[in-house]
This record gives C-alpha cells, structure tokens and sequence, in this order.
C-alpha cells in the first residue's frame, strides 16, 4: 500500500517508477512474538499516519484466527484524504469484531466524524476490559509519546502494551 501525495517526500521517486521496476524492501525488525496478541479477545490499536501499515497485516491476520475478537481501532490523520480506503484493506471497516474510529486534526467542515488528536477522553470508554485488553501503537515519535503518557494515565501495565517504532 502506497499514499501518493502532491507535496510528498517520497512521491516524485514513486511516480518515477514503471511496470517491472523492483523495490527492496526490508523484512520487518525485531523479535516481537505477535502469538498472544493475535488470540487476545480485546485489542485496542491507536495508529496515526503511516502507523496504519503494520496494523493492516495485524488485524487481517487477527480477524482471520479470532473469531471472539473485539477490536477498538483509533486512525488518526490530518484530514479526509489521509484515510486509506477500504477496498485496499484485506478486511472491511463494517466488520462486526472491529469498530474503526477516525479522527482528524485538520478536517474540513464536510467532515461528521471526531475533530482533535489523541486524548485521554477520546478512548476512555474502550477501556473497559482494561485487565485483560492488549494495546498497540503506531505512528509518529509525538504520537506515541503522547499514547504512552495516555495509557499510563489510565493505568495499563507495560506488558499490556506494544509499541511499533522504525
């Protein structure tokens, strides 16, 4: 999956590229066992930006081995064009076992869903198995940052939660 932006870094190199041009791309780093995660009843994700892409194989993967899976996922970008639409998703946001919520920084006024950044507030309420409840977080260095603190606040173990960092 690839986001091809106007003002992109990477998008004049991207448009460059023909049929049968190869890209390397490097396998995934570390030794995170993804096992106990994949068959955990409740996962919350918190992913912003690019952060989405490894969740995107997480959760297809999740769906596919967890029947019972209850999976609260918060996709935060700057504005409607960010979001990655779902016929490139290898599972649809209308799955009943995943309830995605999308929140914007800089939305238009088009715009009917949530308005702001990653609080506190914003997914207390998906909180409530918070014992048992596995996290995991992906995007900018901020993002996570703030994540962290946010989880802290609401006072899950670090055993509980998983950090994507590249």
């Amino acid at each position: 999956m690839i986001k091809i932006y106007e003002d992109g870094l990477c998008t004049p190199t991207i448009l460059k590229w023909k049929e049968g041009d190869e890209v390397l791309i490097s396998d995934p780093i570390g030794d995170w066992d993804l096992s106990e995660w994949l068959v955990a009843d409740d996962l919350l994700v918190l992913a912003a930006g690019s952060g989405w892409t490894p969740m995107v194989e997480l959760l297809r993967r999740k769906l596919e081995l967890n029947d019972s899976a209850k999976i609260s996922a918060f996709y935060f970008n700057k504005s409607e064009r960010d979001i990655v639409d779902d016929g490139w998703m290898p599972f649809r946001w209308h799955d009943k076992r995943i309830k995605i919520t999308h929140v914007l920084s800089r939305s238009t006024d088009e715009w009917k869903g949530i308005k702001g950044r990653i609080s506190k507030e914003l997914f207390e309420d998906h909180t409530s198995q918070k014992s048992t409840q596995r996290v995991i977080v992906c995007g900018p260095d901020g993002f996570i940052q703030s994540a962290l603190s946010i989880l802290a606040d609401l006072d899950y173990a670090v055993d509980q939660v998983h950090v994507f960092q590249g």
